[in-house]
This record gives structure tokens, sequence and C-alpha cells, in this order.
């Protein structure tokens, strides 16, 4: 039993910083399954081009001074202007040397010596070559002789002064413009954290001179989402998305972060419908089948002795039929429901037909290219809901956001109870998962002879159980796949414990 608790201890010294570990890098590491948008993404450009010229000025050192990308502290390619200056003093010739090296500094040409001309106690300046700091360098020193004498000096103090291009990132935007998001080079990992989550995956870590990558600026919702009529949207057997009988084939991305998305890339062809989709007609109702084709099904009139008793309650109902959209209702006609004369309408309530900014109102579509003035909340007012970034946050809001205002959120099209299902699942199994490990927890660590010596040791146990409980039941929320199969491997070793 000794080497069991040894293990059991060695078990928790390990996995609770593995697990705190996983709650802090999940949303980062767990990307084998790419998550399914039912958005189209609007991409910009990140681009490593010029934004801005300097013009650089250093003391040259007695031992000379070396011009080469390592040196500059700038990302630049070509530096230009390239002078160097010095106090003439009578009596005195000064003459710079300089020579061409590669750009490692370990091979140079052969020195080249350019006079100053004499400045009668002012400043002389001499210049030199551009040069391309990505292929060569430069090694610069200044000497003086005293007239008539033929020992040269190497002098201390001389100035060299040049001009660079800076080069940095540039974000080219859709909607905002031009915005630099690095000033200091084309290092991807320099832009903030909120411009590095939008980056499209890129396998390099800097980019080269005038090269660019792509940046995800925001989903666009499909203008067909209102003629979905209940179809299903992702066919993920034939990797194709359907949107109002357009098929899209599904694409691919990768984000820096590591994230994963499918979602509708290149347009395939034009189909009836959407599998699933469903339409009313006179005695039943047409439903879309697997090979996108409407399939009719027909039922009797049904019964009644009220008009409640009719489709809709007495009340109209509104379809669509081949494109154009139709108002109707049901009457009780000699204890049958009899539907009514189809009138042709522009739009059916909430927004059938209706461009995505505008809703279906008396079967006109009303509303969009009006901007609202800005709410100011006094404290009175709640503030406005954010949408639901994902299933798991839908979940979390539907169930616990009437407690839990910091997690409330607005339901986009492709989030509800049905879409949902999976995560509402999980989200239900959290306490029943942290109740059953408390307990299993609590009366497996009371067995170990470490806990049972002093009454404080119980609180202890009391403590550590309820610690495990907390990280297992928040990974099987965040990850129900690792989730699960740590949970199961915990609980055969307490079983397998509790049982020696």
């Amino acid at each position: 039993m000794d080497k069991l608790q040894k293990l059991f201890i060695i078990l928790l010294i390990v996995g609770i910083p593995l697990i705190l570990a996983l709650k802090f890098s999940l949303p980062f590491a767990i990307t084998s399954t790419p998550e399914v948008k039912y958005l189209v993404p609007v991409q910009a450009s990140v681009k490593c081009e010029i934004i801005g010229k300097d013009t650089l000025e250093y003391t040259i050192p007695s031992q000379g001074y070396w011009i080469s990308k390592n040196t500059l502290g700038i990302n630049t390619k070509t530096v230009e202007n390239i002078q160097s200056s010095v106090i003439d003093s009578v009596g005195i010739d000064y003459r710079v040397i300089y020579k061409r090296c590669n750009q490692d500094q370990t091979a140079c040409g052969s020195d080249i010596i350019l006079n100053f001309p004499e400045g009668y106690g002012k400043m002389s300046t001499v210049s030199l070559p551009s040069i391309d700091v990505t292929k060569e360098s430069l090694y610069i020193k200044v000497q003086s002789t005293i007239n008539f004498w033929i020992t040269k000096t190497d002098v201390s103090g001389a100035i060299i002064r040049f001009t660079a291009e800076k080069f940095g990132l540039r974000l080219y935007s859709t909607t905002m413009g031009q915005k630099i998001i690095c000033s200091t080079g084309c290092d991807l990992n320099c832009p903030s954290q909120s411009d590095r989550e939008k980056l499209v995956y890129n396998p390099k870590d800097t980019l080269n001179f005038y090269e660019a990558t792509n940046y995800i600026e925001y989903w666009n919702e499909p203008s067909l989402k209102s003629e979905q009529l209940g179809g299903t949207i992702w066919i993920s057997s034939q990797n194709l998305f359907c949107f109002g009988g357009y098929l899209y084939k599904a694409g691919y991305l990768e984000m820096e972060d590591g994230t994963k998305y499918t979602y509708p890339a290149i347009y395939d062809r034009k189909v009836d419908c959407c599998p699933n989709a469903r339409i009313s007609i006179t005695n039943g109702y047409k439903e879309c089948t697997s090979s996108f084709l409407w399939k009719t099904i027909t039922t009797e009139q049904p019964q009644c002795i009220s008009v409640i008793q009719c489709p809709g309650s007495g009340q109209p109902t509104c379809t669509q039929e081949g494109g154009i959209y139709y108002k109707s209702g049901y009457s009780c006609v000699s204890g049958k429901c009899v539907q009514q004369l189809k009138i042709p309408v522009a739009c059916c309530p909430p927004d059938l037909g209706c461009p995505s900014d505008q809703t279906c109102q008396n079967y006109q579509c009303v509303g969009g290219g009006i901007v609202s003035p800005p709410i100011v909340y006094n404290g009175s007012l709640p503030p406005p809901l954010i949408t639901c970034s994902s299933c798991d946050s839908f979940a979390l809001s539907y169930l616990l956001g009437s407690i839990w205002k910091e997690k409330e959120c607005k339901p986009t099209l492709f989030q509800g109870p049905n879409l949902c299902i999976f995560s509402l699942l999980k989200l239900i199994l959290v306490p029943i998962i942290f109740i059953f490990g408390f307990f299993l927890n609590f009366k497996f660590i009371l067995k170990q002879r470490l806990f049972q010596k002093r009454e404080t040791n119980k609180l202890a146990s009391l403590l550590l159980s309820l610690i495990l409980a907390l990280c297992f039941s928040y990974l099987l929320f965040a990850s129900f796949v690792l989730g699960s199969i740590m949970g199961v491997i915990y609980f055969i070793f307490i079983k397998f414990m509790i049982g020696g």
C-alpha cells in the first residue's frame, strides 16, 4: 500500500499542473477538429513594406565602424546617402578608408582611400557609396597625418551619417484602410494579440521584403440564409455547404494561433433545395431529400370542429413555393380544415426573402440603410448583448445567462438548442461529474494513511477532492474527448487503489 500511496502522490504532483496548464492552453493546443463556420471569410492582407525613412548618425571610434544589417537596429534593405564628416584642423590632413565586405563581415575587398577636402577649421565631408545590407556590409575608418609627416594616426570622433528605408508590417483593410501593425520589423510575432489572432497561418516567422500574408478581417453571413427553410447547411459526408439551394465546396483555414476553420469557399452548383428543407402545400408538404430534390408528401385533411384545430390556429400562414412567397391560412369547413386562397406577398416573417439587414413586417421588407444613433447607457439600462462566439458560449448563456450575466450572449442564426445540443449536454454533465468526482476522490483520499493521522488532514483531503473534481469538470466541458479519456483513466486508477 505504501508504494501505491507514493504513486498517487506522484500523479497528483504531475496531474494537477498538467490540468491547470491545459486550462490556459486549450484554445491553442487542441485543434485536431476544425470548427465549422457557416460564414464566408473576408480577407485583408498584411505586407512587409517601407513604412518610413530614418536618418542615423554615429561617432566613428578609432578602431573603425561597421555598417551592416546586425549593427543598424532597424529592418532595412538599402543604406544610402552615406557621408563621413570631420572638423578640419590647420596643418592636419584627414582621410577615410573604407572597404566593402560580404553580409557576414568575413570576406572583404581592398581598401579604398578618400581624402577629406581642406576645411580650414570647419566641417569637412566625403560621400561613400550606398550598399544593400542584405548582401554586403561596409567598414569605415578615419585617419589623420600632420603635414610633412608620413605616420598615419587612427582618429576617433569623426561622424558617420546615412539614411535607411525602414520596413514594417502594414495592414491593408477593407474597412479601416491602411494601418501599421508593426513598426520595428516584419516578424509575424510583433503585432498585438488582437491582430495576431486574425493572421492566417504562415510557415514563416518573418516575412521577406515586399512579401504579404492573409488576414481574416471579419466573417460575412451568406445572403441566402433566409431561404434555408430548415435545410441542412453543412453536409459533412460530401464536404459541401448548402445555402438556399446553392452548393459551395468546403475550404480550410489554419490561423497563426492554431485555430482551424472549415468554411464555404468555392461555388459548386445550383440545386433544387438543401436536404431536410420543408415547405407546406395543400394537403401535405414537400421535403428535400439527400439528392437535393423535392419529395411531395400528402396528408389527409385534419378533422376539426373549430378553426383552432387547424394549422396556424386560424392565423395566417406564410410559405415559399418556387421562389415566391404566399400568404394563406386555414378555415374549418364541414368538419375539415380547408386552406384559403394563396396571396403572393413580398416576404414572410420574420425575415424570409429580405436582405440581411431588413425584417419582414406586414409581409413587406422594412429597415436597413438607416444608422441608429448610439445609445448612451446611464446605468439603468443593460448593456447590449455580444454575439455568441461558439456553441459552448451559447450553452453557457442559454442555461446560466439569467443568473450569470457576464456569460449572456445573443445567438447567431446557426446557434440554438437543436444545433448546439452537444454543448448543452456537456454543460449539464459538468455538475454531475463534479459531484460524482468529489465523493469518489474524498472516499479514496481518506483511505490513505497520510490523511488519517490528524483531524486537520480531513480538511486537507476535502480541499484536494474539491480541486480535483473542479479540474476534471472544467476539462470535460472544454474538451469532451480529452476530459473523457483522462476521467476514465483516473476512475480506473482510483477503483484499483480502493480495491487494493
